[in-house]
């Protein structure tokens, strides 16, 4: 009886062990729930076949993965340090039918689990791109408008108070408040909306910007839904407005959800104390840069709370790429504006815009490279130098810049007086270097933006040197970009940045008055904005200055000259930078001149007779159709 007893004892330990055993490991295997599967879908009609999934859940220790179907086939699957990570080769068949796959995960111990992967029919439209014959309106959503206060502080978000007291802080404008307002930037003569990045930006401060992406395929809430991101671009389409979506490949927010959960530890730059950016890209070309300051530009953090992506993982550039085709099709993005480019590895770099326009020839891309002097800037686009044999040089697949090196030189120009190099001077030299652009045209030229002071701030209230840049940047060569607020007089110098990031008022409820509106404006708001929009609307009817040539005369007594035109029309600009009136005779500029033997002010409408000689009024810029 003792023995059976000893016996029975031993069993039911046993059978308590085995219960605890398979309780566990059963605990682990309903761990195993997928959470997130990216890109959220794809499309049929893709040129390149191939394409990753990323796969995201808990304790992911699986042995295969199946679909069913045979326009799928899974060619590989991957395993990272992370066990929550799965990274899978799709194989999309040449003759793939859109429609719904479902994906079968063998977990190790014998379970499984299965989602449903959608494959799209290709997308209505192709996308539009750019050229000159655009402007674009540049605005910071959360400074613009807030269409839909109920949106303000969702429950998901970490950084829910709303106080526009203090720049630095959210103010509420969404893509509601901009849907409500495509009149007014119709108006304004913008034939594309370029938007501050909208996606989920759920960091716990100071993230109004956009620039600190925390979910690469998600529309930040305080800004709406991705179905009235959809809208609004049909919508902008229906008035003839393109868009632009702003994207960064550099960094992201330090609450980003990958981050949070790092797939690898090569996933990002990491050193054994925090080191930032020298903000110097200059490095990357320079025959005498030290390797330790190329390692710092390229390595280093932008900010604190920004991280900063090692793009050459081999899994990660798999996911930037698609993320970005994803989004030129489900929101029918007609350009891309890259942040940051140059602080991206160049071999991803050269990678990306290859993968990019392979599959959406049409999209047009701009980069954004601030920095000083025009090789630096020519060092990143596409140029005459790159097709050198040196595989040291950049061979950049991206054409447009953001062009701070015009923006500089307009500055100079309606600032200082003009001398042998300064002045207008600055402005005719700057142009003489687009001899080594491969495009020159496909720059996007502006006064100001996001991140510099605002133009009427330049000029310190100066109408007449306020108006020659409006001027200068409406019939010069390059496609240019007017900022939200310039037509409205707004002011704020950077240091902070946030000063250059200010509401118009009347697009919260409650607000003193409507900017929005001409009785809301004050009388010299009225007439920069009726100026900047006669010069948009007239813009848009002008072949000579959407697809003119560029023919300039070295500047003399202050005096600067050039001429948009094609072969049938003729644009002439002159730009007085004296404190009193020019008198410009004309003979000089025979060879532009041909058979026109009168001409009409663009803005005034007068017409002159007499192409002898003409009167500048002081600090302005006079634009003529020739006739």
């Amino acid at each position: 009886m003792v023995y059976q007893m000893k016996t029975l004892r031993f069993f039911i330990h046993f059978l308590l062990l085995v219960s605890a055993f398979y309780a566990t490991h059963l605990s682990a295997i309903a761990q195993n729930i997928i959470e997130r599967v990216e890109p959220p879908h794809w499309w049929a009609d893709v040129q390149n076949r191939q394409f990753q999934l990323l796969i995201y859940g808990k304790n992911l220790q699986a042995d295969s993965l199946t679909v069913s179907g045979r326009g799928l086939k899974v060619q590989a699957l991957h395993r990272l340090q992370n066990p929550n990570y799965l990274f899978a080769d799709v194989l999309l068949a040449d003759d793939a039918a859109a429609g719904v796959y479902t994906f079968t995960l063998y977990c190790c111990g014998g379970s499984k689990e299965t989602f449903n992967y959608s494959i799209k029919a290709a997308p209505p439209t192709a996308p539009q791109g750019l050229s000159p014959a655009d402007l674009i309106y540049l605005i910071m959503p959360d400074r613009f408008a807030n269409g839909d206060p109920h949106n303000d502080a969702p429950a998901e978000v970490r950084e829910r108070d709303i106080n526009r007291k203090e720049l630095i802080k959210r103010h509420g404008g969404d893509l509601q408040g901009v849907l409500q307002h495509l009149d007014y930037i119709q108006n304004l003569g913008a034939t594309a909306l370029w938007l501050n990045p909208v996606l989920e930006n759920d960091q716990p401060f100071a993230s109004y910007h956009g620039y600190a992406c925390t979910d690469s395929y998600r529309i930040d809430p305080r800004h709406g839904t991705l179905e009235l991101y959809q809208q609004l671009s049909r919508e902008a389409k229906q008035r003839g407005i393109k868009m632009v979506m702003d994207i960064v490949h550099n960094h992201v927010g330090d609450q980003h959800w990958f981050i949070r959960d790092l797939p690898a530890p090569d996933w990002i730059h990491q050193h054994d104390t925090y080191t930032q950016t020298t903000y110097r890209a200059t490095t990357l070309l320079d025959p005498h840069a030290a390797n330790a300051d190329r390692d710092r530009f390229q390595n280093g953090w932008f900010d604190t709370h920004m991280h900063d992506l090692n793009l050459l993982n081999p899994y990660l550039a798999p996911y930037v790429i698609p993320n970005n085709i994803w989004w030129v099709k489900e929101a029918g993005i007609d350009a891309l504006r890259m942040d940051t480019y140059t602080y991206s590895a160049p071999e991803f770099l050269e990678q990306w815009a290859d993968a990019v326009q392979r599959e959406l020839p049409t999209l047009s891309i701009f980069a954004e490279v601030w920095d000083h002097g025009t090789p630096i800037q020519m060092y990143f686009s596409k140029n005459k130098l790159n097709t050198t044999d040196n595989p040291q040089f950049f061979r950049s697949g991206v054409a447009g810049m953001t062009d701070f090196q015009l923006h500089f030189a307009i500055l100079e120009a309606v600032k200082q007086p003009t001398g042998w190099t300064e002045g207008l001077t600055r402005l005719y030299y700057t142009l003489t270097y687009d001899f080594l652009y491969d495009n020159p045209n496909a720059h996007v030229i502006f006064l100001d933006n996001h991140d510099v002071s605002r133009f009427f701030s330049e000029v310190n209230g100066d109408m007449n040197r306020f108006k020659m840049g409006i001027a200068l940047l409406y019939t010069l060569r390059g496609i240019p970009c007017l900022y939200y607020g310039t037509e409205l007089l707004m002011q704020g110098k950077t240091f902070p940045m946030d000063n250059v990031r200010t509401d118009v008022s009347g697009g919260w409820q409650g607000d003193a008055r409507n900017q929005f509106t001409a009785g809301g404006r004050t009388a010299q708001e009225n007439e920069v904005f009726d100026y900047i929009q006669k010069l948009g609307q007239w813009r848009k009817g002008s072949r000579a200055v959407q697809t003119g040539k560029l023919t300039h005369f070295v500047p003399e007594n202050g005096v600067y000259v050039y001429f948009r035109h094609t072969d049938t029309e003729s644009v002439m600009v002159v730009a007085n930078s004296n404190e009193q009136t020019a008198s410009v005779t004309m003979s000089r500029f025979a060879e532009c001149l041909k058979s026109y033997h009168s001409a009409r002010n663009v803005v005034s409408g007068e017409t002159l007779s007499n192409l002898q000689t003409l009167n500048i009024p002081k600090m302005s810029v006079q634009i003529f159709e020739l006739k």
